[in-house]
């Protein structure tokens, strides 16, 4: 099959160009139904497609990822809708190869571009493996999605294998290299995880499936910040993962664009089948099932972007977790709840969320007057009493009980 953009030949039963990744085949960047040459609207869902579908259809009723695409004019003259933008719960993998800018002193430009292309292609082939999605080759290093376009109940975890992959496949790719390397090729890679907005980024003419905001800023940042054969991931992401793989905690860590320092978990390998077992007996199995349909529901909520369902999911799930004593798990449930409210100014729900915060802090032993305080404010200018005055009682009843 013949690849739309550099026109390789490809073998019988590929989904991908072999020579430059890029998709063989075209659905609707909206719900992924298959389209026919020359559609201009989805026959499914009615959106209206970017560009001219000329590529063959995929036989399989499976999505695949969105391709970077051009978006020529119709035929009134008039450019092509570009591709709509949601707000989607990802994970964020960043992988940089080391010592390329060394090799390029010392071989000839099309050897450094042979060992790069062979590199880049075997990292991307495990992202597909793990169901993620090549969002882009930045020089020698590589940008991943897991969530998007396409969601599964556990990115993250699909994410943290890729990686750990990742570092197996380098391994294998210096013992087969042509050429002796003063210093074999490594990986240092960073990832993150949470709400992003993804979607068609560029003009009229060319536009690119991508994701944006500080989630993808962090994975980056974590990313740089990791030496040779080091995976660094955010505390978010490591309690989305915490059982599957063993960790190292390192100092939080200051971060460009951050007022705090960012703690940092180092992943060192999968989780042995005692230590799951060890992780499984330290976890209370009250309320278990009311849980699983709280994190189902989550699931599917961040898939479709219903912020306000997702709020209430993770409201519910930071009281599970606190009735656990997890209060880690709690507070990032709380963060990304809250995150999402601050920036929809959903004041509501977030006035929600600092009543729950200052419960969490007040479980853990600490004074959480602050967040008492500032709850009940937000309600009043709701005006919502009598919220209001229930959190005020609340204050009331922590601030005797502490000690004088």
């Amino acid at each position: 099959m013949t690849c739309p953009e550099c026109r390789h030949d490809n073998r019988e039963g590929v989904r991908y160009c072999t020579r430059c990744g890029t998709s063989l085949f075209l659905l609707c960047p909206r719900c992924h139904a298959g389209v026919v040459a020359d559609d201009l609207y989805c026959g499914e869902c009615g959106v209206r497609l970017p560009v001219a579908t000329s590529r063959p259809i995929l036989s399989e009723n499976r999505p695949t990822r969105p391709e970077t695409v051009s978006t020529p004019p119709d035929g009134n003259g008039a450019a092509r809708a570009p591709m709509e933008s949601a707000r989607k719960h990802v994970t964020v993998l960043f992988a940089d190869i080391s010592c390329f800018t060394a090799l390029r002193e010392k071989l000839d430009p099309e050897q450094v571009t042979d060992l790069m292309n062979g590199c880049l292609s075997r990292l991307a082939d495990v992202v597909r493996k793990y169901e993620g999605h090549v969002d882009k080759f930045i020089g020698d290093c590589i940008m991943a999605l897991f969530g998007a376009p396409i969601a599964h109940e556990n990115d993250p975890e699909l994410a943290v294998r890729a990686a750990l992959e990742m570092k197996q496949v380098t391994e294998e790719y210096n013992k087969a290299l042509p050429v002796k390397l003063e210093k074999p090729l490594n990986l240092h890679i960073g990832i993150n995880s949470g709400m992003v907005v993804a979607g068609g980024v560029g003009s009229q003419d060319h536009m690119s499936y991508t994701v944006m905001g500080d989630t993808v800023n962090l994975a980056s940042r974590l990313e740089s910040l990791a030496s040779d054969r080091q995976i660094f991931i955010s505390k978010y992401t490591y309690n989305l993962v915490r059982s599957r793989f063993d960790f190292q905690p390192h100092d939080p860590i200051k971060v460009k664009g951050k007022t705090d320092p960012v703690p940092v978990y180092e992943v060192l390998g999968i989780r042995t089948s005692a230590g799951e077992e060890r992780q499984t007996v330290k976890t209370p199995l009250i309320g278990r099932s009311h849980e699983s349909v709280l994190q189902r529901a989550l699931r599917i909520h961040r898939e479709l972007g219903l912020n306000l369902k997702i709020i209430a999911n993770e409201l519910a799930l930071s009281r599970v977790a606190m009735g656990k004593g997890d209060y880690e798990q709690a507070a990032a449930y709380l963060g990304d709840a809250r995150s999402i409210a601050e920036t929809d100014d959903n004041r509501s729900d977030l006035a929600k969320i600092l009543h729950a915060e200052a419960e969490l802090v007040a479980r853990q032993g600490h004074d959480a007057r602050a967040g008492f305080e500032a709850a009940p404010a937000l309600f009043d200018e709701l005006g919502r009493s009598r919220d209001a005055e229930r959190v005020r009682a609340d204050l009331a009843a922590h601030t005797s009980g502490r000690p004088a």
